[in-house]
């Protein structure tokens, strides 16, 4: 796995935009939203249950990361 750095370093350097990734990731990515500002959609591979289907878009906090993987 990489580093939190290595990770802000590569997005950083490709200024990515979007990016797709599964839910595990998704935390991790946050904690790094603040030092990626190129970063402006996440895109899940997973599938999601409950009210997460009706999401479309929105600003995703940490706290609703569990509540996606229900």
């Amino acid at each position: 796995m990489l580093s939190m750095d290595s990770v802000k370093c590569m997005l950083n350097h490709a200024e990515i935009e979007i990016l797709v990734c599964s839910i595990e990731k998704v935390e991790r990515l946050l904690d790094l939203k603040e030092h990626v500002p190129m970063l402006k959609v996440i895109i899940l591979m997973d599938s999601l249950n409950g009210q997460a289907k009706n999401i479309v878009a929105s600003e995703v906090s940490q706290d609703m990361v569990g509540e996606l993987r229900d």
